[in-house]
């Protein structure tokens, strides 16, 4: 007889401005919001979460201490861990292999992104020496599912950089800048495909549309999409990302034998959107989306028969503050 696997689905919102992180239980088709978890001992600015695939390993960036916290599921709340500082700067962004055993981390007023390995034996991680990149703010970090290969953005240079990480050795190491498109603008967030082969790089400048990276094989080729999006999140089959920008919620269709997108669904009617986050359980019909502006999350739930979102009615809670980043995963 087939064994079953069960989890609970569980998402935490990191709150703009603040080291609070509010944790929420998906039960019965409802998510309830349950606690804010006080993540590290200093209010933030930005700052993102990243977790495994199993939902057993969680990190946050914590903003003005400059480092990486372990946030860790025991009695049925999320503790924090001891902080690991990064190689300077203040920490905005924060990503993690699928596997757990990853992590990169950088930000503001930092050259360099720091890459982390996970002690399985001491159950801690553990800094590895920065790979120091011709720019400086970097925002936006991401690496692939499988942690072989990731991307950097600044915040203020018309540049990504794309990151490699030796197999055998376990060191990573940067590539030339790929330029991107319109030079002056802000770049916010990046989203890897599932299989790592795609990335959207996201804008915060209206009617500008994002640019898209398509690895051909050995570099990266930039391609248009047309439609402004601040973030970008997959779903598992790699046909599609969603994400948002000013009042709307969008779906960016992606064809992986042509390697083109095109603009899909469009749900309206918010404030001022920020992450949009699919759930990472290898099924993807769960998600958030993040209302800045009027302090809500938006639930969203995917058709596999229609292909299409569906938005439900927007999450108030006394723990929101200017939610922000987050993350939907299961916990086993």
């Amino acid at each position: 007889m087939p064994r079953k696997f069960m989890y609970t689905m569980h998402a935490l919102v990191e709150n703009y401005s603040t080291n609070q992180v509010t944790h929420l239980i998906y039960s019965g088709g409802v998510w309830t919001p349950i606690e804010n978890i006080t993540a590290g001992p200093s209010t933030n600015n930005l700052s993102s979460l990243a977790a495994n695939t199993q939902g057993s390993r969680v990190l946050y960036a914590n903003y003005s201490s400059g480092a990486i916290v372990p946030l860790d599921y025991s009695g049925g709340t999320w503790v924090p861990g001891t902080l690991v500082s990064q190689g300077g700067g203040n920490c905005a962004a924060v990503t993690m292999s699928g596997n757990g055993l990853h992590a990169l981390s950088s930000g503001d007023f930092s050259s360099a992104v720091t890459p982390y390995e996970f002690n399985t034996g001491t159950g801690l991680w553990v800094a590895s020496s920065p790979v120091g990149l011709p720019s400086s703010h970097l925002n936006t970090v991401q690496m692939t599912v499988d942690g072989s290969r990731g991307i950097a953005v600044p915040k203020y240079d018309d540049a990504a950089f794309p990151l490699f990480r030796d197999p055998g050795t376990g060191i990573w190491s940067a590539g030339g800048g790929i330029a991107l498109t319109p030079a002056g603008d802000r770049f916010f967030a990046a989203g890897f495909s599932p299989d790592g082969n795609a990335i959207i790089i996201g804008s915060n400048t209206s009617s500008v549309s994002a640019n898209g990276l398509t690895w051909n094989g050995s570099t990266w080729d930039v391609v248009s999409i047309p439609v402004t999006l601040v973030s970008a999140c997959w779903r598992p089959d790699g046909l599609s990302a969603i994400g948002g920008y000013g009042s709307s919620i969008y779906v960016i269709d992606f064809d992986p034998l042509t390697k083109t997108f095109t603009p899909g669904q469009v749900l309206s009617g918010y404030n001022t959107l920020t992450a949009v986050t699919v759930a990472n359980d290898g099924i993807g019909d769960t998600a958030l989306a993040s209302d800045w502006g009027n302090a809500t999350v938006i639930p969203l739930t995917y058709s596999r028969s229609t292909k299409l979102w569906s938005a439900g009615t927007p999450i108030s809670s006394a723990f929101f503050d200017h939610p922000w980043n987050s993350l939907v995963f299961p916990v086993w």
